[in-house]
């Protein structure tokens, strides 16, 4: 998320500050924040202690919203390895005890949750993307998945989602029509001819699990000491969490650490190598790595037609367009055989699998 200055400080008549009062007993300042779905405020005490308050639609699924908490919590509970200094942002309990309020404004109704904010810059705003942070990347990544391998995950977890990456053919075959650029539209044919052969020879052998699903350069919060020297410090947004295609993970975030790069299977490289070293990826993940990056890509351009059609003001829906068409611009020219083999070297595998 980003500050988003064209928002007010009101949702639907509510006052957010009178709101983050009556709830949290907090005297705050209130900055607007974009989001996709949600409507998000960034919340400073006079102490300085900063949060994020999230008024969700109350059609949005109350048990996914109760596994984002309790996932957060769960990963919290135990910070081993590279999660050990990785920012999580916390659940903030209302004045009642409740991590998850309703209430009603006019003939609206919200959820509302309270979040610590984390500190830092999105890893979409800072360069240099040096090989050593990204593959701290996967490592996290890694890590987190792992982690949440081991948590009990409802079966609302596997749903119907345009970000998931299994439906992600359907996705493309549906909003395809909304990019109105013909060479754009083409692009996009050729990329989903080139991959959607790749993932079906694969698919059945491909494991599935819990995970962020949404690590995006923008969800990376990042750090640095000195120029030059830019470092993970913290994950944000659990809004996505699904059960899906583990490898889905890894190539998400390969997807946007791709994006600008002279390199970008170098990038994605250095990423799954990281995410390989904690978690392990099969022969048959680490083939189809590279052309799920690609297909997210694609779903993202083609969502962004839709809905900025649907929402032009919101331009938090359009963020990583521009880069993300210079991607597929990009991987139209690399074979995905050949990005295969430079993925496994890296993860310290025989590039060329025999048989």
């Amino acid at each position: 998320m980003k500050a988003a200055p064209g928002n007010t400080a009101k949702a639907s008549g509510i006052d957010i500050g009178n709101l983050a009062s009556e709830l949290f007993g907090l005297d705050v300042s209130v900055e607007p924040m974009s989001g996709e779905q949600d409507i998000n405020f960034k919340l400073r005490d006079n102490s300085g202690c900063e949060f994020v308050l999230k008024l969700s639609h109350p059609s949005q699924d109350l048990e996914l919203m109760r596994l984002q908490n309790k996932a957060l919590h769960f990963l919290e509970a135990e910070r081993t390895g590279p999660l050990h200094s990785l920012r999580l942002p916390r659940i903030i309990p209302s004045r009642r005890g409740r991590k998850i309020e309703r209430i009603r404004a006019g003939e609206c109704s919200y959820l509302v949750r309270l979040l610590t904010y984390l500190p830092g810059r999105p890893a979409a705003l800072v360069r240099p993307h040096s090989p050593e942070m990204l593959f701290e990347l996967g490592r996290i990544l890694g890590s987190i998945d792992s982690r949440l391998s081991e948590m009990n995950c409802p079966a609302s977890a596997d749903r119907e989602f345009l970000w998931d990456l299994r439906q992600g053919a359907g996705v493309i075959g549906k909003y395809l029509e909304y990019v109105k650029d013909p060479e754009k539209r083409s692009l996009v044919e050729r990329i989903r001819k080139t991959c959607l052969p790749i993932l079906a020879e694969r698919k059945e052998n491909l494991r599935s699990g819990l995970i962020h699903n949404d690590a995006n350069d923008y969800n990376i919060m990042v750090s640095s000491s000195f120029p030059g020297d830019v470092r993970i410090s913290g994950l944000i947004d659990f809004g996505d969490l699904a059960y899906s295609w583990i490898v889905s993970e890894p190539a998400i975030a390969a997807a946007y650490m791709m994006m600008g790069k002279t390199d970008p299977v170098g990038a994605a490289s250095s990423l799954a190598a990281g995410y390989d070293s904690v978690y392990p990826l099969t022969d048959d993940e680490l083939a189809v790595l590279f052309p799920l990056s690609c297909l997210r890509a694609a779903v993202s351009v083609c969502l962004s037609a839709y809905r900025s059609l649907e929402d032009p003001e919101n331009k938090y829906l359009t963020i990583s367009e521009s880069p993300a068409w210079k991607l597929l611009e990009q991987a139209a020219g690399i074979h995905p055989r050949l990005a295969e083999y430079r993925i496994r070297e890296a993860c310290g595998r025989e590039p060329c699998p025999l048989g």
